[in-house]
């Protein structure tokens, strides 16, 4: 008796050790997990040499790109812009404003993504912050278009967890601009006049610009900046 008694105390202190270990490995990850999440991986500057940034509410509304109206996935409600000039070249990027992003499409990982990153947790929110605001970059010389940039998605599936972003650079301004996904990504659309929503470019305020959260000094997993040109970190000296 003294034997059993003796080897079920061992078989319990070895399985209880097998526990702690188990314990300590979990504790161990999560502690890895938690620094890789909340340690700085990027330091950003204020500066943007060899720019000049302005204020010209005319030339935005005249080079403001046509988004096309009725998307499934919602029309922007309004539309930020900052510009600067360098090298004679007007740089104009604009930024379009939705009140949230949402995967509205069936399926485990649409819902997953509004459980944890559009809705329930908000981690869309906690790292970008508040709002959905997508970019339209335009290089303009000479009064012409010269160079349109903006992000598509790669692959899109609605059906998935996430949204790969594409960047793509054209050689002119397309006729307009179409949402193409639940995350407000843009690809080019041939489209009338008509079809299209019509919002005048309001300018960048640095009050609207620190409410969107735009740019992060120290950028972390759950503290990102928005997409932004470098240009854009100063603002005007003179404002209307």
């Amino acid at each position: 008796m003294a034997e059993a008694w003796l080897l079920n105390c061992l078989t319990r202190g070895e399985a209880f050790s097998r526990l702690m270990k188990k314990m300590f490995a979990f504790g161990a990850v999560l502690g890895v997990l938690a620094i890789f999440i909340l340690r700085t991986t990027k330091e950003n500057s204020l500066d943007a040499p060899g720019f000049t940034p302005v204020r010209d509410d005319a030339a935005a509304a005249r080079y403001a790109p046509s988004i096309m109206a009725g998307s499934s996935y919602g029309d922007p409600i309004a539309v930020y812009y900052r510009a600067a000039y360098s090298e004679g070249k007007l740089f104009i990027t604009y930024h379009y404003l939705w009140e949230k992003e949402e995967n509205p499409h069936p399926g485990f990982l649409p819902f997953l993504n509004r459980v944890l990153y559009t809705g329930g947790l908000g981690l869309q929110k906690t790292m970008f912050g508040p709002g959905d605001i997508e970019k339209v970059s335009v290089v303009v010389k000479d009064g012409l278009v010269e160079t349109a940039g903006f992000e598509t998605a790669e692959g899109y599936n609605p059906a998935g967890f996430g949204v790969a972003h594409k960047p793509v650079v054209v050689s002119a301004m397309p006729p307009a601009l179409r949402v193409m996904s639940w995350n407000h990504l843009f690809e080019a659309a041939p489209v009338a006049a008509e079809q299209t929503v019509r919002l005048k470019p309001e300018y960048f305020t640095e009050e609207k610009w620190n409410y969107y959260e735009m740019v992060k000094l120290k950028e972390s997993f759950l503290s990102r900046s928005r997409a932004h040109e470098p240009y854009e970190r100063i603002a005007a000296a003179l404002e209307k």
